[in-house]
């Protein structure tokens, strides 16, 4: 048997609230993006859940996706992609085999219960590509 490191990625998201005069929601996105702290949305769960520092408003129908909740209150929908790296010890060979393993073996409840509230992230977790092969180290006894 031979043990491997599985990276995986999917989505996170999250909502920020922003006060403000303004009614521009591309301005108001901006704020909501300048407003965005990582630490205090995932601090729990860093350890096993590593969150983009690249966040970006969501989009509806070429808008940002933000609603206003009374006058200068609003709320913006901010998203980001997630990993982790799950480890498997398997007699497979095939990349894409073990990568299937690692997604099998991800338990979702365990790495990001804590900020649930905060910060949600995808069902859907796949093997990141490099020439489109999954990528995932081997440790050797």
């Amino acid at each position: 048997m031979t043990a491997y490191t599985v990276p995986l990625t999917t989505y996170a998201d999250t909502v920020v609230r922003v006060e403000s005069e303004l009614t521009d929601l591309v301005a108001i996105a901006e704020l909501a993006l300048e407003a965005v702290d990582i630490g205090s949305l995932c601090h729990q769960c860093a350890s096993d859940v590593e969150l983009g520092d690249d966040w970006e408003c969501l989009e509806v129908d070429g808008q940002p996706n933000v609603s206003r909740l009374a006058d200068g209150v609003y709320v913006a929908t901010l998203t980001t992609h997630a990993g982790t790296a799950v480890d498997v010890e398997t007699d497979q060979t095939d990349p894409a085999a073990i990568a299937e393993l690692a997604m099998e073996e991800l338990d979702i409840g365990s790495l990001c219960h804590q900020c649930a509230s905060k910060v949600t992230l995808g069902d859907a977790w796949q093997p990141v590509l490099i020439d489109g092969v999954p990528t995932m180290t081997a440790h050797t006894a």
